[in-house]
């Protein structure tokens, strides 16, 4: 080989992509994870519509062009951005139901899990999808929640069997309780957190006919050292701007 041989072969080298893995597969997976992380963290900052493709590359350090060999546009990357997300949910989710058998302890966990995990998951509270993309897409990412949905719908047809809920329909049942916990954000602060978990659940349950002797609401003096008036706020004065307020999953939202 000469000289000029071997440089125009370091050139040539120089120029193609770094594999990321031990293979292509890997390095596919790499790089969609890597467009993924990105995608989520803008969305916490900006708009869906204000993005670009070009953007969302440089944020993952992924070429411009690279992007369109793993996705044709920004709304088939969102797509398989939320379904990458809710599978890794339903799996953790999954994993902590898996040890328990007592259905109202299964109920309580898959709600903690939603306050907790939920916010790590989904979008930022405040994005609203449906005025951002194509109604085919929105179609499409209105069947993301359907995995989480079967979970808790065999939770509460457990519960029904064992007597500790009545018996009634499943579908009002499951539209209750995450029209309850959509995109409601967590304080930051430990104590409050618990508590608005514990009365949260206390509230989801009992509307589902759980008995109170079951399910009691939280005493405040427990979680909070201290008494709580009903018309006082649970959260710490530096919280108290907005962490009750609710948003709904911005697949969800009304239009």
């Amino acid at each position: 080989m000469t000289l000029r041989q071997a440089l125009s072969e370091s050139a040539i080298m120089a120029l193609m992509p770094k594999i990321l893995g031990n293979n292509l597969a890997e390095h596919r997976q790499h790089i969609r994870e890597r467009l993924f992380h990105a995608l989520g963290e803008l969305l916490h900052e900006r708009t869906f519509d204000s993005l670009t493709m070009a953007e969302i590359a440089a944020a993952a350090d992924v070429g411009r062009t690279a992007v369109y060999n793993h996705f044709d546009d920004k709304e088939s990357l969102l797509l398989a951005y939320i379904h990458h997300e809710t599978a890794r949910y339903s799996v953790r989710l999954r994993e902590r139901l898996a040890a328990l058998d007592d259905p109202l302890h299964k109920l309580r966990v898959y709600i903690r899990e939603q306050l907790i995990l939920g916010a790590t998951y989904h979008l930022a509270p405040t994005t609203n999808l449906r005025h951002q993309v194509s109604s085919t897409t929105i179609r499409e990412l209105s069947s993301h929640g359907h995995d989480i949905e079967d979970v808790l719908s065999g939770i509460l047809e457990e519960a029904m069997t064992s007597g500790i809920m009545p018996k009634q329909n499943l579908l009002v049942c499951i539209s209750m309780v995450n029209g309850t916990l959509a995109g409601r954000r967590m304080p930051d602060d430990e104590a409050a957190r618990e508590y608005l978990i514990h009365a949260l659940q206390a509230f989801i349950l009992r509307g589902l006919g759980v008995s109170s002797t079951l399910v009691p609401f939280p005493n405040p003096q427990r979680f909070l050292g201290r008494p709580l008036a009903i018309t006082a706020s649970p959260l710490p004065a530096d919280e108290r701007s907005g962490s009750l307020a609710m948003g709904l999953c911005p697949v969800h939202q009304p239009a």
